[in-house]
């Protein structure tokens, strides 16, 4: 039996996909419009803080969760995923390196992992990761220093640049499209694959 295709297939396609998810790791001054901002661009935030004051500070913020308890217990019981962005921004040096070995040393990738700190700071603290068994390729994908290079000074600012690296990442990922990997290795009779916008257009179908 011979089979007939129209000569041209225009497929409409939307990404579904749970809401993204970011886990802020410190409750300071930065952390604070980093959750309002994440919050109206449409994350689910969690706040890992283990003093209870600070804790506090970011529900009042509007934090979905706030988990107050050591950093690596917290990072232990929290799910992470390719719709994870992690930002680290705590109080001090020691928690960082703690922070981002909890994240790094599990078999599960997030979308994103940044952390906030000098160039200085962090490029010690991703040598001891390496030093801790983490692998150099796991340690590079690390957002340090954390956020867009726009000269941000205040806490404001620098959730500002923060949420920009992040919606970055997120919409650059995105437009990579499931449909378009689904679509890799096929046959097209007869034509070719183009995106236009939120179109893919197919002349043609795949078999």
């Amino acid at each position: 039996e011979t089979l007939s295709f129209p000569d041209e297939v225009r497929v409409f396609r939307e990404r579904v996909s749970c809401s993204p998810k970011m886990i802020i790791c410190g409750g300071g001054h930065v952390s604070m419009p980093v959750i309002a901002i994440g919050k109206m661009v449409g994350f689910q935030v969690t706040v890992l803080e283990d003093r209870p004051g600070f804790a506090d500070c970011a529900r009042k913020e509007g934090a979905d969760r706030e988990i107050c308890a050591p950093y690596e217990k917290a990072l232990e019981e929290e799910k992470l995923d390719e719709d994870t962005y992690v930002v680290i921004v705590t109080r001090g040096h020691r928690y960082d390196s703690a922070c981002l070995y909890s994240v790094l040393d599990r078999k599960e990738e997030c979308a994103y992992v940044g952390m906030m700190g000098s160039r200085r700071r962090t490029a010690i603290v991703k040598e001891q990761m390496i030093q801790m068994g983490i692998s150099q390729e796991k340690v590079g994908k690390v957002y340090t220093p954390i956020g867009l290079a726009i000269g941000a000074e205040t806490p404001e600012e620098i959730a500002v640049s923060i949420l920009g690296e992040i919606i970055e990442v997120k919409n650059k990922k995105q437009a990579k499209g499931e449909f378009r990997k689904h679509l890799e290795g096929k046959k097209f009779l007869p034509g070719v694959f183009k995106q236009q916008n939120h179109i893919d257009e197919i002349k043609g179908v795949y078999v």
